[in-house]
């Protein structure tokens, strides 16, 4: 009964503009774990393996600088971004965790200039870069070298 009364005044308390007391995360919700990743020479780290378009998106904007591009516009539809490429050029990218997403999603190759992918399993009528291929799974590092278009 006492944890009824005590529910309902918090809750009275939230309408009248008291905000209710903070709860406590658990401590199973909460990871204690941390670890520190070693970083060598200002080499950028991959954080992790994208497992969607999503990662691809983040990991590519990690390499941009390294690679010479400069990101100039992002968005949710398609092309996905415009970029700068190292050569000066305006550069359409769509990014797909699987470049045969790219032929699924009926995408227009008209329209863009570059695929950005982690797996490369189709050919498709544009240049494709395969970002796993220039990634160490044993060091966690990126591999530049001939990463770049245009």
């Amino acid at each position: 009964m006492e944890a009824l009364k005590s529910q309902s005044t918090q809750a009275g308390d939230t309408a009248q503009g008291k905000e209710a007391p903070e709860q406590a995360i658990p401590p199973n919700r909460v990871s204690a774990t941390v670890q520190r990743i070693p970083q060598a020479h200002n080499e950028p780290l991959v954080p992790f393996v994208p497992r969607n378009e999503q990662g691809v998106v983040f990991l590519f904007g990690m390499a941009t600088q390294s690679i010479g591009y400069h990101m100039l516009d992002i968005r949710s539809q398609y092309p996905d971004a415009t970029l700068i490429s190292p050569s000066g050029l305006r550069v359409e990218m769509e990014f797909e965790y699987r470049s045969s997403n790219f032929n699924t999603h009926k995408h227009d190759p008209k329209l863009c200039h570059l695929v950005v992918c982690w797996i490369a399993d189709a050919v498709l009528p544009l240049p494709v870069i395969e970002l796993s291929r220039h990634y160490s799974t044993e060091t966690g590092r990126w591999n530049f070298d001939g990463l770049g278009v245009g």
